[in-house]
């Protein structure tokens, strides 16, 4: 879907469940459900932040995680700096934290 010049979306319907009320209730998505309760759904770009969870992880998980952060929002210069720009100042630093 075009939502505007430069910003597209891909929406998909999880299917249906039937209860109580009928075929019209929506399944419950195990993806939407752990962001709600990790409360990041929904947040604006400039509110992000990493979960506590995530910063007390395993140093495993958390290279994983910044390795996936540094896919979204980093890049390597040609001189071999790495940067990672956000407009949440709490995510960035937080990735501070996460690298120390």
């Amino acid at each position: 879907t075009q939502y505007g010049p430069y910003a597209y979306g891909v929406t998909a319907l999880c299917g249906r469940d039937k209860t109580k009320e009928g075929w019209n209730q929506p399944n419950t998505n195990p993806v939407t459900s752990a962001l709600r309760a990790l409360e990041v759904q929904g947040k604006k770009s400039y509110e992000k932040s990493i979960p506590e969870i995530y910063k007390c992880a395993s140093l495993q998980d958390r290279l994983a995680l910044l390795q996936g952060l540094m896919d979204t929002d980093g890049c390597c210069t040609l001189k071999g700096y790495t940067n990672f720009r956000v407009t949440s100042h709490q995510l960035a630093l937080d990735v501070v934290d996460l690298v120390r």
